[in-house]
């Protein structure tokens, strides 16, 4: 006996509703920040350059590979807006003799190039 089978095709349509919502969010630029007039293509952003230096909470995080050891930090700062970095705190992997192992406080300063990259001192 020989069985045959033949395919049978179901239209199966199945409906989801789901909740949609939009948001409408104003860019505010903070202050010190200039936007230059320009072209934008897709997506782009309009070039800005930062007149002075940022202000208020930071964080850091650093890497490094010695001769000896992998070395790491991370930690937080406050930014006056005017070149100087208070109430700082920096933990370490403790990487070397007498390390200190719990977070140590810092103050130091930091200042901003013209291609917004920074250099921060502790």
């Amino acid at each position: 006996m020989v069985l045959s089978y033949v395919a049978e095709i179901v239209a199966d349509v199945a409906t989801t509703t789901i909740d949609v919502f939009t948001v409408n969010v104003a860019l505010v630029a903070p202050a010190g920040t200039v936007t230059l007039d320009g072209t934008l293509a897709a997506a782009l952003l309009p070039a800005s350059a930062t007149l002075a230096p940022p202000a208020g909470a930071g964080a850091l995080r650093i890497k490094g590979n010695g001769t000896v050891s992998i070395s790491a930090a991370v930690g937080m700062f406050t930014a006056d807006g005017a070149g100087n970095l208070t109430s700082g705190k920096l933990d370490t992997n403790g990487v070397g003799t007498g390390a200190a192992l719990t977070a140590q406080a810092f103050t130091g300063t930091y200042t901003i190039g013209a291609d917004n990259r920074g250099v921060m001192t502790w």
